[in-house]
């Protein structure tokens, strides 16, 4: 969707609890540039609940921020609204293609695409 694909992103890198810290250095340096990374980034560990309670402080901070802002700034209120409502559309239109698409497929209307099929140019040939 481009309208989410706009939208504020973070970066959590999980299951960090399973390397040690220099590792974890290494890794979020590494990470952070082959994606030419600048939004924040959060080492974490579902699991051993590493790094959760700074992320939970954020989010929280983050979304008050937003709702105040929201409450006060009306054009920026509509500017949300109707980016929603964006973000719902395309949602929409996506379902409703991949629901056609299964239909279409079940009813044999589509040719399989080349993509379905991983030996699609490839020519097997037997031999005794």
């Amino acid at each position: 969707s481009p309208a989410l694909a706009s939208q504020e992103r973070w970066l959590l890198l999980n299951k960090m609890d399973l390397l040690d810290e220099a590792q974890q250095i290494v890794v979020r340096e590494e990470i952070v540039k082959n994606l030419s990374w600048t939004g924040p980034v959060y080492c974490i560990s579902a699991v051993s609940g590493m790094g959760l309670d700074q992320l939970c402080q954020d989010i929280l901070t983050h979304v008050e921020a937003h709702a105040e802002r929201e409450r006060e700034d009306e054009e920026y209120a509509a500017e949300l609204l109707e980016h929603r409502r964006q973000m719902q559309r395309e949602a929409r239109e996506r379902t409703e293609a991949l629901a056609e698409a299964r239909r279409r497929k079940r009813k044999g209307l589509d040719e399989p695409d080349a993509d379905d099929d991983e030996d699609y140019d490839v020519e097997v040939e037997y031999r005794p």
